[in-house]
């Protein structure tokens, strides 16, 4: 068996909850697009419409196979709160125990597969957030009171 599995990374916005990215994370495995979803706080610095901004984010660090990855890419795409999401990935060498485990068929992911509500979120209930950049950083936060 190939000893090479795929890592794709994103963030998240910094203000999510844990148990909310939690819960991304979680059926991104649950829906068999990942092996293992790892999740960091982490400080971004970058440019946005003219100036350079530094933004709390959770980092995810998505480990799939290679006949996953496209999968798990749009899986992302269409349940990311932002317009613009960090989206990559890269091939990584792995031992071979690990990169068994990583590109097993997963009768989780089996039985998800075909369903036609293969959105992240639990329920069929919209986020906290939604694609727009109504306030400015592409996101609808939701009103605190």
């Amino acid at each position: 068996m190939s000893e090479e599995v795929w890592v794709v990374q994103t963030t998240l916005p910094g203000d999510w909850i844990e148990a909310l990215v939690g819960q991304w994370s979680f059926h991104l495995v649950k829906a068999g697009h990942a092996a293992c979803v790892q999740r960091s706080r982490i400080t971004s610095v970058y440019r946005w419409d003219g100036q350079c901004e530094s933004t709390e984010e959770w980092r995810l660090q998505i480990k799939t196979s290679r006949s996953d990855k496209e999968e798990l890419i749009a899986a992302i795409l269409a349940d990311h709160p932002l317009d613009t999401p960090q989206i990559i990935a890269w091939k990584a060498e792995a031992s071979s125990d690990y990169a068994d485990w990583v590109n097993a068929d997963w009768d989780i992911g089996a039985s998800q597969r075909g369903q036609e509500n293969r959105k992240m979120r639990p329920t069929s209930e919209p986020g906290p957030y939604t694609r727009s950049k109504a306030d400015g950083r592409g996101l609808n936060h939701p009103d605190p009171t």
